[in-house]
């Protein structure tokens, strides 16, 4: 019997150990000085943006643009330490909105083309935390600076306030 639980906790451990390693490159550090990520709206969006106990609160007040879109404010998190090709990343962040809302979410490129890694859409529901977490494997290298994430709040019911925390963006080995 002791041979028995000797091996199996020896299995248990060997498995532990081929479990993925992740390295965690970025963990967001909000503050009120220097905020760490950029808000942005088009014409005709009434927002606000602030940051308290290391929480980014962002108001969709109304939206009188001329063309509808989801892109129309957008809130990201600049990433400028570039990608390798073949390596595993993970981005995750957890949203809490006091609507209920579909939030496009992706990986993408911080100008022209806006080249896009990974995209996913999240059904927000009020007042409940939602985990976002978008998965990719660059093709090749990769200098250029990324938005980790960019979320697309264009679609956000007038009155609405999103909090954002917990961006980071590991990677697996």
């Amino acid at each position: 019997m002791k041979k028995f639980s000797l091996a199996l906790t020896l299995t248990v451990l060997g498995l532990f150990a081929l479990a993925a390693e992740e390295t965690v490159l970025f963990a967001s550090d909000f503050k009120p000085e220097k905020k760490g990520y950029n808000f942005w709206a088009a014409k005709g969006m009434t927002t606000s943006n602030q940051v308290k106990d290391g929480k980014a609160f962002l108001e969709v007040k109304e939206s009188a643009a001329e063309k509808q879109n989801v892109w129309n404010v957008q809130f990201s998190v600049v990433y400028a330490k570039g990608f390798t090709a073949g390596v595993n990343y993970r981005v995750t962040a957890t949203v809490v909105s006091s609507s209920d809302f579909t939030v496009e979410s992706s990986v993408s490129l911080n100008k022209a083309p806006w080249t896009t890694l990974a995209r996913v859409k999240t059904d927000l529901k009020a007042n409940q935390p939602a985990q976002i977490e978008l998965k990719f494997i660059p093709k090749e290298d990769i200098a250029d600076a990324y938005r980790i994430p960019v979320f697309a709040l264009g679609n956000a019911p007038a009155g609405t306030v999103i909090e954002v925390t917990d961006v980071k963006l590991v990677e697996i080995k």
